[in-house]
């Protein structure tokens, strides 16, 4: 803008500044803002993916269970809470299986492409670690809550099993 606003007053070349090499890196750096914006967002929606995949699996076979239980006068609560409680250590049991893979697999590939061990950082491991156990706890919840509160008017079948 200011080299454009310079032409239009005809005071090209009038100015000299110094851009302390931005010119020459820009480029370069916008490539790895891009590189690391794409390491974000895709293992974020792979993340996601597995969420709905986990919640859907798990929690699918469950809704007759629930509904059953529903019936049998178990409040929609207690349903919850105790399918939440018997879903955790499985739940914990990925995470941390899938954390110490993950730092495992970080630690192969900074030495293949880095030609060197980085080392990795278990406080920020573990507070990524800590992020998926409350988006996985609130994915699981709000799938049991949703399947806890289902009507208990008869529906097509439900009678007749």
């Amino acid at each position: 803008e200011f080299e454009a606003y310079l032409e239009e007053q005809g005071w090209e070349g009038s100015c000299l500044y110094f851009d302390q090499g931005y010119s020459q890196v820009g480029l370069s750096l916008r490539t790895i803002y891009d590189n690391a914006l794409r390491l974000l967002l895709v293992p974020s929606l792979l993340f996601l993916v597995a969420l709905a995949a986990c919640c859907f699996l798990l929690l699918h076979p469950l809704e007759t269970v629930m509904d059953r239980a529903r019936r049998l006068g178990i409040s929609a609560r207690r349903c919850g809470r105790e399918v939440m409680g018997a879903l955790l250590p499985l739940l914990l049991a990925g995470l941390l299986l899938g954390s110490i893979l993950g730092g495992v697999i970080f630690q192969a590939v900074s030495v293949r492409l880095l030609s060197r061990k980085i080392t990795y950082s278990i406080p920020v491991g573990g507070l990524c670690a800590l992020a998926q156990l409350l988006l996985l706890l609130a994915g699981v919840g709000f799938s049991l809550r949703k399947l806890s509160r289902k009507s208990l008017m008869n529906q097509k079948g439900l009678l007749h099993q």
